[in-house]
Formats: C-alpha cells, sequence, structure tokens
C-alpha cells in the first residue's frame, strides 16, 4: 500500500516567514464564489495535497532541495539585502524558478494542457490499445522496452490515467528551470521591505507566490511579511508595487486557481484585503500596466457578479 505523504507546493520553510511562533499561520480559501472563515492552521497542513509530486514513475519532490530554500532566506532576511556574490545570485534564480514552476497555478495549467492533448489525441491511444489487446501480455511488455517503440511509452504516460497524465506535464515543466534561471540572471534582483507599518498591509502569499507580469519580465516574490524580491528589466525604470496592490493580486491569484488559499502572519492582513478590494477610482489612479489591467478585470467581474 503506498503511503500517504503531505506535499508542499509552498514549502514550509518560507511559510514560517509568515508566522509569529512559526508553527501556525492564518489562511483562508478564496474562490471566485466563496469566502470560508480565516483560520489559524498549522503550517504542516496548508499549501500541500497529497501526493501532489508522486506519480507511479516517480516522485519529484525529491528535485526540490527546501534546506536550500531555508539557507537562501535565512540570509536575505538576516542582512535585509540580497548578496552580490555569483553563487548566491544563481542559487536564488534557482529557487525563484522551481517555486514558479511548482506552484499551483502552473499544476493549474497543466491540468488544462492535459485536456487539449487529450481532445486531440485520446483517440488514437486508445485505438492502439485495442490493437495490441489482440496481442498477449508478454508482447506488450516486450513493446514497451523496444527502444524502436519509444512514443508507447510517451503515449501511456499521458493518456492511461488522467492524474497521473497531469503530474507527468507537470514535472516535464521542470526540465525548462534552467530556462527560467538564465532569464532570471539577466534581471535586476531587488529586495522591496514593506514600509507601509500596518499590520493590515503586510505582505500576504499565495499557493503561486511568484506572481509574474505577462507583459514584461517582471516578477515578485515575497519571502515573508515584511520583504518581497522584485525581478525587473534592467533597461526599464519602473517602481515597484505598493503592498496593498500587491496583495491583491496575491489574492486574485489564490481566487482563480480553484478556491486555493492565501495566507499571513497577522489575522488583521487577511481581514482587510477580503473587505477592502481597491475600488474603480484607486485602481484608476495606478500607472497603466499589466497589473492595472489585471485589477480592473478583477473589479469589473466583480461588479457584475453583484
Amino acid at each position: 500500500m503506498t503511503e500517504v505523504i503531505r506535499q508542499h507546493y509552498v514549502p514550509q520553510s518560507l511559510l514560517r516567514n509568515f508566522s509569529s511562533d512559526t508553527v501556525n499561520i492564518y489562511t483562508v480559501r478564496v474562490s471566485e464564489n466563496l469566502k470560508t472563515p480565516i483560520e489559524n492552521k498549522k503550517i504542516k497542513e496548508v499549501f500541500c495535497e497529497r501526493h501532489y509530486f508522486r506519480t507511479s514513475q516517480e516522485n519529484y519532490d525529491q528535485w526540490f532541495d527546501d534546506d536550500k530554500y531555508a539557507r537562501i532566506f535565512r540570509e536575505i532576511l538576516s542582512q535585509k539585502i540580497i548578496p552580490s556574490r555569483a553563487e548566491f545570485r544563481h542559487d536564488l534564480c534557482e529557487i525563484i524558478s522551481l517555486q514558479f514552476l511548482r506552484g499551483i497555478a502552473l499544476r493549474k495549467e497543466s491540468e488544462n494542457l492535459q485536456k487539449i492533448l487529450e481532445e486531440r489525441f485520446k483517440s488514437e491511444y486508445d485505438e492502439l490499445i485495442e490493437l495490441l489487446e489482440c496481442f498477449n501480455t508478454d508482447f506488450i511488455d516486450q513493446l514497451k522496452k523496444d527502444d524502436r517503440y519509444g512514443d508507447f511509452d510517451y503515449l501511456e504516460k499521458y493518456f492511461a490515467d488522467r492524474k497521473e497524465s497531469v503530474k507527468n506535464i507537470h514535472a516535464d515543466l521542470f526540465k525548462y528551470t534552467n530556462v527560467h534561471v538564465e532569464k532570471f540572471e539577466k534581471l535586476n534582483i531587488e529586495l522591496i521591505q514593506n514600509l507601509s507599518g500596518k499590520n493590515e498591509l503586510s505582505y500576504v502569499i499565495s499557493g503561486s507566490p511568484v506572481i509574474r507580469n505577462q507583459w514584461i519580465n517582471e516578477y515578485y516574490f515575497p519571502i515573508s511579511s515584511d520583504y518581497c524580491i522584485w525581478l525587473h528589466p534592467q533597461e526599464m525604470k519602473i517602481e515597484p508595487l505598493e503592498p496593498r496592490v500587491l496583495n491583491e493580486i496575491q489574492l486574485i491569484n489564490g481566487t482563480q486557481h480553484c478556491s486555493h488559499r492565501i495566507a499571513a502572519k497577522n489575522k488583521d492582513t487577511l481581514e482587510f484585503i477580503l473587505n477592502n478590494p481597491l475600488d474603480e477610482s484607486e485602481i484608476s489612479q495606478l500607472p497603466n500596466s499589466y497589473w492595472k489591467y489585471v485589477l480592473y478585470k478583477m473589479f469589473i467581474a466583480n461588479k457584475n457578479a453583484g
């Protein structure tokens, strides 16, 4: 019998930076039509799913060095700067890349891709299986082992079981980790300190904490209730998002991915973000950007929903 284990798509070492006691964290589950009560839950119980990274072929949770997460963030937060050492910068970019890929948003994108692949190729796979059923099991096993028929393994990997298929597609995305690392290393990487001085405006975290500007190479990654990593193009003169705006983006991020959670160090923070969404006049005053587009799109959706 397979051991049932929780696997975190946001590592516990990171979540502890959003906790007052390193054990519990305030969290709320959100969706477009639902807000559950704010809860104070154990960190080991949130931002995780059973066998999230485990397939019948491998456990790709083993690809992540969460001790490195803890070590990197501990050095940043203790020094309150991002060290300029080339090796440190490379490790940080690798961690940002892995967190971007392992988050719940990429799992949902994997589900969408699986549906597209199934619509396009599932019938061909089913025809192949029907044909192979005419042969005995030994023949099929030999076929799978034959390098000339590698496509059979490929088809089986993506169509034999829908849940497994989604996980396999997600796992394949990690082959591009170095592509993201190379891209991140070319960007300015800054540490933003939250200077609001207000509990209700401390940074929150979602199930996909690395948020991406889809118009330019800009990323935000909150690493504690007081600090956020900001990546942006060197040639562009832009200002970082204010804490309230960034928190609203994290809320939208959590809302869009099947009622997943956002979490914070303080209950006040979650109460404020849930009960005080940016209004139209506040959004209109923001600089024209992808973030303004996202916020305005959500404002219109909420308004139409009544």
